[in-house]
């Protein structure tokens, strides 16, 4: 079928909804710093965890057993 022409024909659409508001919209843009990549954390022996633990209580600057173990295990997975 031929399309119609003439004086007065419109070929816009007659949809009331645009096109553009379809899309979605991007995020605002960030206002603070990305994150810096830290990498993937030390795999610790329980082992290593425990020397180390004991030479803390050893050496008279530590705490409880418990604070021991987790300076310990802090210590060398962040090392």
């Amino acid at each position: 079928m031929p399309k119609p022409t003439g004086p007065g024909f419109s070929y816009k659409s007659t949809s009331t909804t645009r096109p553009e508001a379809s899309v979605p919209k991007s995020t605002p843009p960030r206002n603070t710093p990305l994150p810096k990549a830290t990498g993937a954390k030390r795999v610790v022996s329980q082992e290593a965890i425990a020397k180390r633990a004991y030479e803390i209580y050893a050496s008279g600057k530590g705490g409880n057993a418990i604070e021991n173990w987790l300076r310990a295990e802090n210590e060398l997975k962040n090392s």
